[in-house]
Parts: structure tokens; sequence; C-alpha cells
């Protein structure tokens, strides 16, 4: 079957990492890896704020603990903050510059752009501030270093999967995110050309689930009645597109017919890769961005030991028989 690859040209963000590698590999006793330096002696007398696009949620709950471990771990002051409606950068901005107030040590953030982000981050610069941009690559001129995952690598990871789980046979493929943007075009463009070649393989336009369950259960749900061939869906940027997809499998009986690749690893998550809904769920290591960003401000500061300035965080596909062990590792309960 035809394939079709309709790329997106939205974009507001900037976003180029190091290679996280392919790593399909099983996740037996896979736990998040984390940076480490010296354990302070006593309280230290710094401060470091995280500017979060929200709190909760499978990704940034893992963030929020990976930077509050590292904090006590250092005896750092850290203060996790995010907007009260998920995703205002006019919040975020808000809360970066009252950071900078309060005299912060290190401002580590998902900066969004250099449009919205720069001034506040200039200005915490010229103040000595260190800052450290989380998923999101900047100019050098607005941040000192930055950790994330390489979006390009994921949907290649992605694309691997599908070929894995669905093989010789016709699949017609749904790609679902939050929202558009250079992020999720990256993404789908490097799946699309991982896929070239397989004519087994029709990939359908990206859609969009405004990061609610509900939304994505419903908008695969309108597809399927659209296109009855549809047999995938790959989900990225979304832990909501995850959940949203499960739901809807489960609820049609679809487990043995539909390849349903997730992203995130939540606890619902990985119930659904456990019992079926989903085929396996990609995992970016979102505690190692908030842990390891914390450590690299502190050696910076402490040490004058500059990080380099791109540092790739990770990803790998949990599948089935991987969920018990990943989540006793992480201290993930599951049904």
């Amino acid at each position: 079957m035809e394939k079709l690859c309709r790329l997106l040209l939205a974009g507001a963000l900037t976003l180029s990492l190091a290679a996280c590698g392919s790593n399909t590999a099983s996740t037996e006793n896979k736990t998040d890896n984390k940076a480490t330096a010296e354990p302070a002696a006593e309280s230290s007398d710094l401060d470091f704020y995280f500017i979060s696009l929200m709190t909760g949620g499978a990704a940034w709950s893992r963030a929020e603990k990976g930077f509050n471990d590292a904090c006590e771990e250092l005896g750092i002051n850290g203060q996790f903050l995010a907007p009260v409606e998920r995703n205002n950068l006019v919040e975020m901005v808000t809360l970066l510059d009252q950071a900078v107030t309060q005299e912060a040590d290190a401002v580590i953030g998902v900066y969004a752009s250099t449009e919205t982000f720069g001034p506040s981050l200039l200005n915490a610069k010229e103040k000595g501030i260190v800052t450290a941009s989380v998923q999101l690559k900047l100019d050098p001129q607005y941040i000192d270093f930055m950790i994330g995952t390489n979006q390009t690598q994921i949907g290649i990871e992605m694309a691997n999967a599908l070929l894995e789980y669905s093989g010789d046979k016709d699949t017609t493929v749904m790609f679902l995110c939050g929202s558009a943007g250079e992020i999720t075009n990256m993404q789908y463009e490097a799946f699309c050309k991982t896929l070239e070649g397989h004519d087994n393989i029709t990939v359908l336009d990206m859609k969009f689930d405004d990061g609610a369950a509900a939304t994505a259960n419903q908008v695969i749900s309108d597809e399927y009645t659209a296109n009855p061939d549809l047999n995938a869906v790959v989900c990225l940027d979304s832990s909501a597109a995850t959940i949203g997809a499960a739901s809807f499998v489960e609820e049609k009986g679809l487990q043995d017919e539909w390849t349903v690749i997730g992203i995130d690893a939540s606890a619902d998550i990985l119930n659904y890769v456990k019992n079926g809904a989903l085929t396996a769920t990609m995992n970016q290591d979102f505690y190692k961005m908030g842990h390891d960003s914390v450590v690299m401000a502190y050696e910076l500061i402490k040490n004058g030991t500059q990080p380099p300035f791109e540092n790739d965080s990770g990803c790998y596909l949990i599948r089935p028989e991987d969920v018990d062990a990943y989540a006793k590792a992480n201290g993930i309960e599951l049904k």
C-alpha cells in the first residue's frame, strides 16, 4: 500500500541533541540512570529552581523526583515550580523571573523559545546564575548546558518497534501526539524515513489529543470509523495519547489485532503493556533529566567543572516481559 508521510510545518521550538542510541533490548533490572557528585557534608547554601511545564503526569513527575533526589543528595535547597495552567509560557516566565529575583544559584527549565524566555535567561546569566535547559536546545548565550532526549532517535526507535511487531502484515498506522510543533515534526519525519521501502505500511497524517486521554480515544475512534484498515497507533509526545489508545483497544477487544506503541512509563501505562492493550512503550529518562541537571549545575558552581553543552538522557523500549522488573526497580506499584 502507498505510504503517506505528510510532514507538518508548524513549529516553535529548536531541539537538537546528541544521539541517544538504539536501545530496544530487554530492560531487565533497568533503572533510571543518573550521574553522581560528591555528596555534600552538610546542607549547602545553594538554591536551585526547576521551571516545569506542569506537575504530575508520567513524565514530569519523574523529572520532579529526580530533581528532588539530587537536591537532597547534595544538600541543595530545591524548588520544583510549574504554572497553574499546564504549558502556560507566560506563567513560566514569571516563575523564572521570580527565581532570579530570589537570587537563585541555578535555574533549570523547559524553555520553549528564546523569544519567550531569552530576556529572562540573559538577565539570569548576567547575575551569575547557572542556566540549564531540559528537552530543548537554545543558543549558548542563553544557557550553560542542556539535557534531554534525542527526538529524531525516538522516531527511529518507534518505527523499528512497529516493524518488529507488525512484521509483513498490511499495517495502517496513526501517529498520535499532544500538539503540533518542531519536536513532533522531527519524530514524525524520522519515523516516516525509517519506514521507507516497507510498502505494507501506510502512515497516516498526524492527529492530536490536546493532552487529554478522552480526546485521544475519540480521535482514534473517529479515524477507525473513517478508515477501517487502521490497525496500529504510535503515540509520541503524549502519555495522554498512550492512555487513550490503550483504552480504545481494550474497549474494542483489539489486543490481538492492533499494534500500539506508547510513550512514558507510568503505572497505568505499564499495566496496559502488561495486559496487552499496549504492545510496548518507549520510555524517556525524565528522572535523569531532573537528577543530572542538578548534578551538572552543582559541579559547575562548586568545582568549576563545565559539562558538555548537549547531554542525551536516553530512550528505550519497555516490552511486556520487562514490566515487572522495571516497576520493581523504580518503586512503581502495578495492579
